[in-house]
């Protein structure tokens, strides 16, 4: 009996959380922002469809390609404002004594 009260629980947590990150990940992040990028495109978007799935993956992932790039610059740009000299082959930082 204790356990079938803990496992209720546990199931209702994990559903509740699982909720969460449905609404959070799926229909803010990946449909609002599909939606608001095919919006000017065509009035007549349907703000659950597939399209717009894959407008706001299509998104994200540049973001996280972008992202990625940048910080391969602000690593260029640490080394040299600390008075460095960046190896681009090796990727580091030579500092001169």
């Amino acid at each position: 009996m204790a356990v079938e009260t803990v496992a209720e629980i546990f199931t209702g947590v994990f559903r509740f959380l699982f909720r969460i990150l449905n609404e959070v990940l799926l229909e803010f992040l990946l449909k609002g922002t599909g939606y608001f990028i095919c919006r000017p495109f065509s009035k007549n978007i349907n703000p659950d469809g597939f399209v717009v799935i894959i407008a706001g993956l299509v998104f994200w992932g540049s973001m996280f390609i972008v992202a990625i790039k940048v910080y391969g610059f602000i690593q260029v740009d640490i080394c040299l404002d600390a008075g460095g000299r960046y190896n681009y082959q090796t990727k580091t930082c030579l500092h001169q004594n």
